[in-house]
């Protein structure tokens, strides 16, 4: 398990700073719901599957302790992604998909002219000129200095312009694991953690029972082996 990175008290003064930001914009909250000069309900919808990411119940929770109406619309994943392109939802989840060397994903998701177009990648709608170059720059960058000096000033102002809250961001992977699953003790220098996981790992119980019934496959005479086609059947059939 890992140490709780947000202790109540930082949890606090979060939610009493964004209680001040909805004042400010003319949102109040009563009777334990956000309203406005209406009496009319702050509501987000928030859609996806039945499967949905545990990293969201805190926030949906959060959300609820500043009187926010979290409204929960389940949808399949066609049309829940059918929504998004069309920039028809308030607020979701999505997984972009990335690369081992940073480029033409990061326009596909960013680059302001697509900002508009429905069915594009830039599902979070970011028009931003200052985006815009340091993906330039990005893609341009000819040495691995200069591309991870462009790649972090662009983390930097996509985090800070609050398009996306980032939760998929630990830089080492933790997996529990029976004791008889094995894997490789040389990682490859490049890999997907998940892909990994799911397809590297073997049952070294199953390992030793097939290395077992492998010594135990019948093997006939030399003789055997010229126009009998029951000798051959053995060899490779029968154990």
């Amino acid at each position: 398990m890992q140490p709780n990175t947000h202790p109540p008290s930082s949890v606090r003064k979060s939610l009493t700073r964004a209680l001040a930001l909805f004042a400010e914009a003319g949102w109040h909250n009563r009777d334990g719901v956000l309203r406005n000069s209406k009496g009319e309900p702050f509501v987000i919808e928030v859609t996806g599957t039945r499967g949905q990411n545990p990293y969201m119940d805190p926030i949906y929770l959060n959300m609820s302790k500043l009187g926010i109406v979290v409204k929960k619309k389940i949808v399949d994943a066609a049309t829940g992604r059918s929504r998004m392109k069309n920039f028809n939802y308030d607020y979701t989840t999505v997984t972009f998909r990335d690369a081992r060397m940073p480029g033409p994903e990061l326009w596909r998701n960013f680059n302001s002219h697509d900002a508009d177009v429905p069915g594009s990648e830039n599902v979070a709608g970011v028009k931003s000129h200052a985006v815009d170059v340091l993906i330039a720059k990005v893609l341009d960058a000819d040495s691995q200095e200069a591309l991870e000096t462009a790649a972090h000033a662009l983390d930097r102002v996509l985090i800070h312009s609050h398009y996306i809250i980032p939760w998929r961001y630990l830089t080492q992977h933790y997996y529990i694991h029976k004791h008889y699953l094995q894997r490789p003790q040389q990682l490859p220098d490049y890999y997907a953690a998940q892909d990994w996981a799911m397809a590297y790992w073997w049952d070294s119980r199953q390992a030793q029972a097939a290395l077992t019934s492998q010594s135990q496959i019948y093997r006939p005479q030399a003789a055997h082996w010229h126009g009998d086609v029951a000798a051959w059947n053995k060899v490779l059939y029968q154990k």
